[in-house]
């Protein structure tokens, strides 16, 4: 499946412990990569109620298709995947400016 910067896919996330489990992922790379390398760069989503300095809450208005329930980017939570990574179809797509939002608080939580 190919997928485009802002996708929101499943993917199978490394968890701590070496476990890995399917969570939603939102697509932080650019296209190029993903053409040249089959693979990407993605940032956890969580439906995890707990708000911290490192969650940027997402609301459906932000979103093409809106989620079923509550979410958050977990922006520290970056990882690299292999488009063999992604489990089921696309789930939808993050507008333009939230994500531009995104990007800027993924820059101050981690760098």
């Amino acid at each position: 499946m190919a997928v485009h910067q802002r996708d929101i896919v499943d993917a199978n996330f490394r968890l701590p412990g070496g476990i890995f489990k399917p969570h939603p992922v939102l697509v932080i790379s650019n296209d190029i990569i993903h053409e040249c390398e089959e693979s990407f760069i993605g940032v956890m989503i969580s439906g995890t109620p707990e708000i911290d300095d490192f969650s940027f809450p997402l609301t459906n208005d932000m979103l093409t298709k809106p989620m079923k329930k509550s979410c958050q980017v977990r922006c520290h939570l970056i990882s690299f995947f292999d488009k063999s990574d992604i489990v089921g179809a696309r789930k939808s797509e993050m507008k333009i400016t939230p994500f531009k939002d995104v990007l800027k608080k993924i820059n101050s939580s981690v760098f």
